[in-house]
């Protein structure tokens, strides 16, 4: 059974922190100016419950779905009887409390019916309490606008804060399972061989292998056997961010410093160019002898006088003829037999 959630293993006790400044938003709008006098109201009850009802958010179900159901059902009691005791008062944040803790307690199935739940019991109150308003003609035509733009506002927060929720619960879970998963690895097998499992598994997917290890052997076995990028643990967050967007778009991303090592490591070739050198034009393999020696698309369009939208389209024309995935394989390839080719000279 899964443990209950309490103040030292919430997951986002900034959340808890909120619930309680919004609660206590209710019970401080109790005090404040009520203009249906000759409706009851019971003020020592109204505070009663909003304290219960924040006291019970200190410890939340997640295991049997009959102790979710009756922790549902309690709050959905307290929060009426917070309405009615207050004199059919509108308090719109407990509602929004209820998504909250539906979305830590329920899986997606849950959450949807536990908004959908809250936001019509907000639309009875508040529907309750434009009858108020009844014996007063004057008053209806302009409520009825306030009581629809009030309505729409407040299922579109409802709806932000379950999509929120869903975000922040989805990134925490695919957090741990990603250290579980490497936690796991560790028993079994090494990176390589993970990467090797993975791309015969599961074909297409691409693969960014982030270690400490920068050993020329380890780094050539990985991209050997199918691993996109290569980035060491100290890459600062933006760039491990930009690579993971690069790799997702087909584009191999190497640490500083490997790509000459992992060149230097490629075998030579025969003397003469493979039949695809004859594919590409002569501008095109120009551009590719610069690419081989490392030169950015500025430095190719100064050394060629042309500019570096051209050298762009010959780039794009030179992986496409050579079936190439990006710049590092197309030096690779060219540096394969660069040395021993007289069209380099």
């Amino acid at each position: 059974m899964s443990r209950p959630i309490q103040i030292h293993n919430h997951p986002f006790r900034f959340l808890l922190y909120r619930e309680w400044i919004l609660l206590a938003v209710a019970a401080l709008s109790e005090v404040s100016p009520y203009p249906f006098r000759r409706i009851p109201r019971l003020p020592l009850l109204t505070f009663s419950s909003i304290a219960a009802y924040g006291a019970i958010g200190l410890r939340l179900p997640t295991g049997k779905h009959i102790h979710k159901l009756i922790y549902t059902c309690l709050e959905i009691l307290l929060i009426s009887v917070t309405t009615f005791a207050g004199g059919m008062r509108l308090f719109p944040f407990p509602y929004i409390v209820l998504v909250i803790r539906s979305c830590l307690i329920f899986q997606l199935p849950g959450r949807l019916v536990i908004t959908s739940l809250s936001f019509s019991l907000f639309l009875l109150t508040l529907l309750r309490w434009f009858q108020n308003f009844l014996a007063r003609p004057v008053l209806q035509n302009k409520l009825r606008f306030f009581l629809l733009s009030y309505a729409l506002l407040f299922g579109l927060s409802l709806a932000f804060v379950l999509l929120l929720m869903n975000a922040l619960l989805t990134e925490r879970q695919s957090r741990e399972k990603l250290v579980s998963a490497n936690e796991k690895l560790r028993q079994f097998m090494d990176g390589v061989a993970a990467t090797r499992e993975i791309t015969k598994r599961f074909a297409g997917t691409k693969i960014l292998v982030l270690t400490t290890f920068d050993d020329d052997e380890y780094v050539a076995a990985a991209l050997r056997h199918g691993a996109m990028g290569y980035l060491l643990k100290d890459t600062p967050s933006e760039e491990l961010a930009a690579a993971i967007r690069a790799i997702h778009k087909g584009y191999t991303q190497l640490a500083p410093g490997l790509v000459e090592k992992i060149i230097a490591k490629v075998p030579t070739a025969s003397p003469a160019p493979p039949p695809s050198w004859d594919d590409l034009t002569p501008r095109e393999q120009d551009v590719l002898q610069l690419i081989a020696k490392g030169a950015s698309n500025r430095e190719i369009a100064q050394s060629l006088y042309i500019s570096e939208g051209t050298v762009k389209n010959h780039v794009t024309n030179i992986l496409t003829r050579l079936n190439l995935r990006d710049r590092t394989q197309a030096a690779i390839f060219a540096h394969s037999f660069l040395p021993q080719s007289d069209d380099f000279k």
